[in-house]
């Protein structure tokens, strides 16, 4: 089978695939065997485990040849599996077939002694602005061991595209602007998401 950057004389894209299944060992390799057989290269994928669902986020080389393959797989997608397939881009130039920018989750961690309203919407904004998008949060308070002094704690979890790293020198310039003390790290598929506790709220 052809792949889909070299079927000649025909107009070549990109198309972002979203697949969902049961959160098991090899779950995702009917999928990718389905697309191998039709010619599909993969330019990039993510795999997300959430509770007992396997998701698979996959931006996938596609020519005019192929899609009608790919629209059959969404139509008849392997067993117990949901394959949706999200946008198709055709382009002009093979120099044009660059991927997305991977997603990747971080999660950040604000701690403050200010409990001034507006904190977590000044934090949402830096975030929208970088293109991030917050996909849970959750605040609580708590007490220092010696002095008793109450701190406000705000946890987010960031679904972030392309380059964290300035992302994070932007929250931490605000952190240093408030005074707050800010933790910013990676978040693997199998981390669980935050856990509230009493008297914490969801945002």
């Amino acid at each position: 089978m052809l792949s889909s950057f070299t079927v000649p004389n025909t107009r070549r894209g990109m198309a972002d695939l979203v697949a969902v299944m049961e959160n098991r060992p090899g779950a995702a390799e009917p999928l990718y065997n389905r697309l191998a057989h039709l010619g599909v290269d993969v330019l990039n994928s993510q795999e997300v485990g959430v509770g007992s669902s396997f998701v698979v986020l996959a931006t996938l080389a596609v020519s005019e040849v192929s899609l009608p393959g790919v629209t059959e797989l969404i139509g008849a997608p392997p067993a117990d599996m949901v394959v949706v397939l999200k946008q198709t881009r055709w382009v002009n130039r093979e120099d044009e077939m660059t991927p997305h920018p991977p997603h990747e989750t971080h999660e950040l961690n604000v701690i403050s002694d200010d409990n001034r309203p507006g904190i977590m919407a000044v934090i949402r904004k830096v975030v929208a602005d970088q293109g991030a998008n917050v996909t849970s949060a959750a605040s609580r308070t708590m007490n220092a061991p010696e002095s008793g002094a109450v701190f406000y704690v705000t946890t987010m979890r960031l679904d972030v595209q392309g380059e964290a790293d300035q992302l994070e020198r932007r929250l931490r310039r605000l952190a240093t602007a408030n005074d707050w003390e800010l933790d910013f790290t990676p978040v693997h598929s199998n981390d669980s998401l935050p856990t509230l506790r009493a008297g914490e709220t969801i945002h």
